[in-house]
């Protein structure tokens, strides 16, 4: 099917496959003021234009490099005052602040590993110790390399699927503090 271009514009079909996404998307971040509401055609179509081919890279070129979708809208705001030294100010403390978080995630998910290679590690060494059944659930289980003791402090504060997750990045910060504590705490009671 050939691309429909209008005169002065574009359909927003043409305008979702120029740059890569799809017409849900354009709605999406039309509604969240990453772009502007388009004109109507007189047939109630949106006409987009060059512009708006621009900002919508802007915006995909800013989620590859990670970005949530509110520092974006900050990007795209600075961006339209005209001058690029605000944006490109802004992008370098944004990424700073980016590779702060993550370097504290993979400390965190270094922590994290060593902790499960110490009980991967344990798992093995009890692997055929068949002094136990398992039927019963007895308390005493050795199963899972976990002492009963270590979910009091592991599990405090923690809910749900993220128990051993790695923490949503909107709390990101809190939650690595509290993660990389709790798993040193945890390497401790396995020696």
């Amino acid at each position: 099917m050939p691309e429909q271009s209008l005169v002065g514009g574009l359909h927003i079909g043409t305008l979702a496959r120029r740059v890569g996404m799809t017409p849900d998307t354009v709605r999406y971040y039309e509604r969240l003021g990453l772009l502007r509401r388009p004109a109507r055609a007189d047939n109630g179509y949106r006409v987009y234009g060059t512009t708006d081919v621009g900002r919508l890279l802007f915006v995909r070129r800013a989620k590859l490099l990670g970005m949530p979708l509110g520092q974006i809208r900050e990007l795209v705001a600075l961006a339209e005052e005209g001058r690029c030294q605000p944006v490109r100010h802004r992008v370098v403390e944004l990424l700073q602040a980016m590779l702060a978080e993550y370097e504290t995630r993979l400390t965190a998910l270094r922590a994290f590993k060593a902790n499960l290679e110490e009980r991967y590690e344990l798992a093995l060494q009890q692997e055929d110790d068949s002094e136990l059944i398992c039927a019963t659930f007895p308390t005493s289980c050795d199963c899972l390399p976990v002492a009963l003791h270590e979910m009091e402090s592991l599990t405090r504060g923690q809910s749900g699927d993220q128990e051993f997750g790695v923490p949503p990045r909107d709390a990101a910060e809190r939650s690595l503090r509290q993660r990389t504590r709790l798993l040193s705490q945890g390497a401790r009671c396995l020696s």
